[in-house]
């Protein structure tokens, strides 16, 4: 198993509110020609502390591209997340640990 394929794995162990997991990585599998890489993030140490009860607590999803699509972004609208933007230019590069990025980024978070 790659690493890309065991974020898909914690993914599913997320799945919680509107955020359907399986949907969700179906459809980045069956477009994977729109994205680079795709992580499932949470700031703090929630995921730490929720282990021992085989959570897996994470809300934001980041899909990293190298351009700004509009098919990816209504794809990723289908998925009913509660905000969506994307992150580029300086900030996208601040974000990777860049010195130069032309990526994007697709931010989408789950409450």
């Amino acid at each position: 198993m790659n690493t890309q394929e065991l974020q898909f794995e914690l993914m599913k162990k997320a799945s919680f509110n509107d955020f359907q997991a399986e949907q969700v990585v179906e459809d980045l599998k069956a477009n994977a020609h729109l994205w680079d890489a795709v992580l499932m993030d949470q700031p703090g140490l929630m995921k730490l502390r929720d282990l021992p009860e085989d959570i897996w607590n994470v809300n934001t999803l980041y899909i990293l591209t190298g351009i700004k699509s509009d098919q990816l972004y209504e794809l990723a609208l289908s998925w009913n997340p509660s905000s969506i933007r994307w992150i580029e230019d300086k900030e996208a590069t601040k974000k990777l640990d860049a010195y130069v990025s032309g990526d994007y980024i697709l931010c989408l978070r789950w409450d």
